[in-house]
C-alpha cells in the first residue's frame, strides 16, 4: 500500500507494508505410493508479507473429530511432504497450515485422500 502526503516543501511518498500471518494453504494433491504413507503437495499463496518459516500438515481418519499433527516441515524442505505411519486403504482428511514470524494461519480447509499403493494401471 502506498500513501501520498503533502508537505510544506513538496510531496513525499511513503510505502507502508502490512505484515501478518500467512493466508490459508491449499492442498494440491495427496498421493499414496506406499499403503501407509501420503505424499502431500501444498500451495500457500500469500505469506503475509513475512517469509514462511514452516508448514504443519495435520490428519485424521475421515469422520472423526481429533486432528493429529505428525510433524512440522521446514519451509526450505522440498515438497511433497510425507505423512507416514497411516493405516492402509483408509480415507483420511488432511489440512495444512503455514507459519511465519506472526504465527500460523487458521488451516480450516480440509482435503480427503485414501492410502493405497498406486499401480501402473491407476
Amino acid at each position: 500500500n502506498t500513501i501520498e502526503a503533502g508537505a510544506r516543501s513538496g510531496q513525499a511518498t511513503v510505502e507502508i507494508r502490512i505484515e501478518g500471518p500467512p493466508q490459508k494453504c491449499i492442498l494440491l494433491s495427496a498421493n499414496s505410493y506406499d499403503a501407509s504413507e501420503l505424499n502431500v503437495t501444498l500451495n500457500c499463496p500469500e505469506d503475509g508479507n513475512s517469509s514462511i518459516t514452516e508448514y504443519k500438515v495435520e490428519y485424521r481418519i475421515a469422520g472423526t473429530s481429533d486432528w493429529t499433527s505428525q510433524q512440522t516441515f521446514n519451509a526450505a524442505n522440498l515438497q511433497p511432504y510425507a505423512v507416514i505411519d497411516l493405516h492402509a486403504y483408509t480415507r483420511y482428511e488432511l489440512r495444512a497450515t503455514a507459519a511465519n514470524k506472526y504465527g500460523y494461519e487458521s488451516g480450516d480447509m480440509a482435503f480427503s485422500a485414501v492410502t493405497r499403493v498406486t499401480t501402473a494401471q491407476d
